[in-house]
C-alpha cells in the first residue's frame, strides 16, 4: 500500500501539463492564423493601393497627350503663320490647299513626339502639373530643372506611406518605326507592421507597360462620354434680346429668334430692321420676334422660307417686298400680333401660306395717337392710283387668313375705331358720311359726333357702334356711294377662307366680317404665335394643323398663353436660358472653331469676314481661317466684311447688326453646336438654364476634368501590355 501513495498526484499533474501543452498549442495556432490574415488583408489593400498608382499614371498619360497634342497644334499654327508672312508656299499643294500629310510629318508629329518624351516622365513621377489645367497656359513653362512633386493626383495613403510610380526606362524612351513608345512603370505601396513584438514591411510591386501611339494632324484621339441637354437657345442661328438689323446680301439658314428692344415700344424700330434700299434679306426657317419686321429704304426684298411670327410687319418705303414661302413643316405663313403695314408705293407681299392676325383686344376707340400693340388689321397707306396700277401695291395671301382687328383713324386726341379689317388709306370716307338706302343705319337712325378734325358716325339709335357695325355700315356705304379705293387690276387677293372681325378689301370687292365659329382655328393660330414668340420654340418638328376643326386644340394651352395676348410679356428669353453669372470671358479658336462667351453688356464684339472692319480695342471673331463657332455674349454683336459663312450660333443679350452691305452667310446646324458645345463642355458648364429634361443633343467628345475618371480615354494612343505582379 505505501507503493502507490502520490499516484493519483501524478496522473493529475501530467494529465494538466498535456492540457496546458495543447491549450498553449492550440493558442499558437490561432495568434499565427490571426497574424496571417493580417498580412493577407494588408497585402491585397497593398496591392490596390498599387493598382490605383497605375491608374493614377493612366490619367496622367492621358492628360500629358493632350497637352502634347495642344503643343503640337500650337507649332503647326506658328509655323504656317511664319509661311504666310513670308509668302512660303512649303506646305501648301498645287492647288492652294494645305498639304495636311507634309504638316503631319514635318511639323505635329516631332512636335509631340518631343513634348511626350521631353515631359511624361516627370509627370508620372511628380503629378500632372495645375497649371496645365488651364488650356491657355504653355507647356513650356514647366522648368523640370525646378519641378517637385505635387500632392496633386495622390493615392490614398496610409500611414504617411503612398503608392510609388516610377518609370523604369525614362533614360532610354524612344519612338520606333511605327511611332509607338513604350512606358514601363512600377507602382509600389508599402505598410509598416508592428504587433505582437514582431515588425516589418508589406511590399506590392505591380509592373505594367504602356503602347503609347502617335496621332495625325487633325486626328480625333479622345473619347470621353459627355451628355448635352438641348435647350431652345442654342437650337437657332439667332437668339438675341435686343434687336437685328440688316443691309445688303444678308443670308440665314436656320432659325432666328428677336425678341425686341422694348417689349411695350409703340415704335417700329425695335425688332428686325431692314437698315437700307436695294437690300436682299433671306431667312431660312421660323423668324420669330415680339418686336417688328422694319423694312425701311427703297427696293428691298426680304424672303423666308418659313414661317414668320411678329408684332408687326412695316413696310416704310417704295418698292419693297416680302415673299413668304413654304418649307419642310411650316407652311409659308406670317403670323402678327398687331398689323401688316403697307406705307410705300409699290410694295409687294406675298404670303403662300397664310395671313394670321391673332389678336383680338378691340377697342372701340383709344386715346394718344399712337397705335399700340392690339388689333390685328393689315394696313395700305398709298394712294389709289398705286394699288390700282399694275406695277403698284400688292397683298396676295393663300391658304387661309385670319385677322382679329380692324384699322383705326388717328384723329388730334385718339384713335377712332373703323370697321376695316384690311384698311386702305382715303377709306376713312365712309365713316363720315350719311346713308340712305339701308334701313338699320339710315341718316335718321345715326348720330355723328365732330372728332377733331374729322366728322365720324358714332351711334345707331342711342347705341355706341361696334366694330362689327361699323363693318356693315363700310359695306352698305361702298355699295351706295361706290368711291372707295378698292384694287382694279387683282393686286390685292385673300383666299376664300377668311376669318374676319372687320371687312376685308379683296379683288375689287368689300367683303364684310365674316367671324363664323371657328374658335379652334382662330386658337391654335393664337397658340403657334405664342410658343414661337413667348416660349422661343422652333415649331418645326410636326407639320401645321390648318383644319378647322373646333375640337382641335389643347385648352390648357390656350389658357396658359392667353394672358400673354397683349405682347406685353415673354416666357423665354436670352437672358432667361443663359445664366451670365457663371458665364467666364473665354475668347479662343481651337482648331477652326471659335467659341466666344462674355458676360459684360458693355463689351462688344465683332465677327470679321474679308474685307471687314474692325475698331481698335474691339474683340474680334476673325473667320479667315475658321468656319464659325458658338458665341454666347450679354453684349452686342457686329458683322462686318464678306462673310462667306458662319457655321453655329449667335446668342446675345443685347443686339446684333450687319455693319456694312457686304455679303454675309449664317447657317446653323444642331450637330455642330452641340458638338462644339459637348467637346468643350468645360467652358459651358452651368450656363444654360431650363434645359430639355432627359432630352439631349449629342454624346459628345470632350477633354477630362480630372484624372483617373470613368472615361474612355484616348484608346487609339494608348496601349495596355504585360501587366504582372512582381510581389
Amino acid at each position: 500500500m505505501r507503493k502507490k501513495k502520490g499516484s493519483s498526484m501524478v496522473f493529475v499533474i501530467v494529465t494538466f501539463a498535456v492540457t496546458i501543452i495543447f491549450g498553449f498549442s492550440v493558442l499558437s495556432l490561432t495568434l499565427v492564423s490571426y497574424k496571417k490574415r493580417l498580412v493577407e488583408v494588408d497585402e491585397k489593400r497593398n496591392q490596390y493601393f498599387s493598382e490605383a498608382g497605375i491608374d493614377v499614371a493612366y490619367g496622367i498619360i492621358g492628360k500629358t497627350l493632350d497637352t502634347a497634342v495642344e503643343k503640337a497644334n500650337q507649332t503647326v499654327k506658328s509655323t504656317l503663320d511664319e509661311c504666310s508672312q513670308e509668302e512660303d508656299t512649303t506646305y501648301l499643294k498645287d492647288d492652294g490647299t494645305l498639304d495636311e500629310d507634309k504638316i503631319n510629318t514635318e511639323i505635329f508629329q516631332p512636335a509631340y513626339k518631343e513634348c511626350i518624351k521631353r515631359y511624361i516622365a516627370a509627370f508620372i513621377e511628380g503629378g500632372f502639373p495645375q497649371e496645365l489645367e488651364n488650356k491657355d497656359s504653355d507647356i513650356d513653362s514647366i522648368n523640370l530643372g525646378n519641378y517637385q512633386s505635387e500632392d496633386n493626383y495622390n493615392v490614398a495613403q496610409d500611414a504617411n506611406n503612398k503608392a510609388v510610380v516610377t518609370v523604369t526606362n525614362k533614360d532610354s524612351l524612344a519612338f520606333d518605326d511605327s511611332n509607338n513608345l513604350t512606358l514601363s512603370l512600377q507602382s509600389e505601396f508599402s505598410s509598416n507592421k508592428k504587433s505582437a513584438g514582431d515588425s516589418g514591411e508589406i511590399h506590392r510591386q505591380i509592373a505594367v507597360n504602356y503602347l503609347i501611339g502617335t496621332p495625325k494632324y487633325n486626328e480625333v484621339y479622345y473619347v470621353k462620354t459627355v451628355k448635352v441637354p438641348y435647350n431652345v437657345v442654342w437650337e437657332k442661328a439667332i437668339s438675341i434680346d435686343g434687336s437685328l438689323s440688316v443691309q445688303g446680301n444678308f443670308n440665314v439658314d436656320g432659325n432666328v429668334y428677336v425678341q425686341g428692344l422694348d417689349n411695350n415700344s409703340n415704335l417700329h424700330d425695335d425688332g428686325i430692321n431692314v437698315l437700307k434700299g436695294l437690300s436682299n434679306i433671306n431667312f431660312n426657317g421660323v423668324v420669330a420676334t415680339n418686336g417688328s419686321v422694319n423694312i425701311s429704304g427703297t427696293g428691298n426684298t426680304l424672303n423666308v422660307l418659313g414661317n414668320i411670327y411678329s408684332g408687326t410687319v412695316f413696310l416704310q418705303g417704295d418698292k419693297n417686298s416680302v415673299n413668304v414661302k413654304p418649307e419642310g413643316a411650316l407652311n409659308g405663313a406670317l403670323y402678327t400680333n398687331n398689323d401688316l403695314q403697307i406705307d410705300g408705293t409699290a410694295s409687294k407681299v406675298n404670303i403662300d401660306g397664310g395671313f394670321y392676325g391673332i389678336n383680338d383686344i378691340n377697342e372701340d376707340t383709344i386715346n394718344g395717337t399712337d397705335k399700340p400693340r392690339v388689333s390685328s388689321s393689315i394696313l395700305i397707306n398709298t394712294s389709289a392710283d398705286d394699288i390700282k396700277s399694275s406695277n403698284g401695291t400688292q397683298i396676295k395671301i393663300g391658304n387661309k387668313a385670319i385677322i382679329m382687328g380692324v384699322g383705326y383713324i388717328n384723329t388730334k386726341n385718339f384713335q377712332y375705331q373703323t370697321g376695316e379689317s384690311v384698311a386702305i388709306k382715303g377709306n376713312y370716307r365712309a365713316y363720315t358720311q350719311p346713308l340712305n338706302n339701308d334701313d338699320e343705319f339710315n341718316n335718321d337712325k345715326v348720330h355723328f359726333e365732330y372728332i377733331d378734325p374729322l366728322t365720324l358716325v358714332f351711334s345707331s339709335t342711342g347705341k355706341k357702334l361696334q366694330v362689327q357695325d361699323k363693318s356693315r355700315y363700310f359695306s352698305s356705304y361702298n355699295e351706295e356711294y361706290g368711291d372707295l379705293n378698292l384694287d382694279g387690276n387683282h393686286n390685292i387677293v385673300f383666299p376664300d377662307t377668311i376669318i374676319s372681325v372687320g371687312a376685308v378689301v379683296s379683288d375689287g370687292k368689300v367683303i364684310r366680317d365674316s367671324y363664323a365659329q371657328q374658335e379652334g382655328f382662330i386658337r391654335r393660330k393664337q397658340i403657334d404665335f405664342s410658343k414661337a414668340v413667348y416660349e422661343m420654340a422652333n415649331l418645326t418638328d410636326s407639320a401645321e394643323d390648318d383644319s378647322l376643326d373646333n375640337s382641335n386644340y389643347v385648352e390648357e394651352d390656350y389658357d396658359k398663353y392667353g394672358e400673354y395676348s397683349d405682347g406685353r410679356l415673354i416666357i423665354t428669353t436670352v437672358s432667361s436660358q443663359i445664366d451670365f453669372n457663371k458665364v467666364n470671358y473665354v475668347n479662343k479658336k481651337i482648331g477652326r472653331d471659335w467659341i466666344y462667351l462674355n458676360a459684360d453688356s458693355g463689351k462688344e464684339v465683332y465677327i470679321k469676314g474679308t474685307g471687314g472692319n474692325v475698331p481698335a480695342g474691339k474683340d474680334c471673331i476673325d473667320l479667315s481661317d475658321a468656319d464659325g463657332g458658338i458665341i454666347v455674349t450679354n453684349g452686342d454683336v457686329h458683322l462686318v466684311g464678306n462673310i462667306a459663312g458662319f457655321k453655329g450660333t449667335i446668342i446675345s443679350g443685347k443686339n446684333v447688326s450687319a455693319d456694312d452691305t457686304m455679303e454675309k452667310h449664317i447657317n446653323y446646324s444642331v450637330s455642330y453646336v452641340s458638338k462644339l458645345i459637348g467637346d468643350n463642355y468645360e467652358y459651358f458648364t452651368g450656363i444654360f438654364r431650363n434645359n430639355y429634361k432627359d432630352d439631349y443633343a449629342y454624346k459628345s467628345s470632350s477633354d477630362d476634368s480630372s484624372v483617373g475618371t470613368d472615361v474612355i480615354r484616348n484608346k487609339n494612343l494608348i496601349a495596355v501590355q504585360n501587366w504582372k505582379i512582381i510581389k
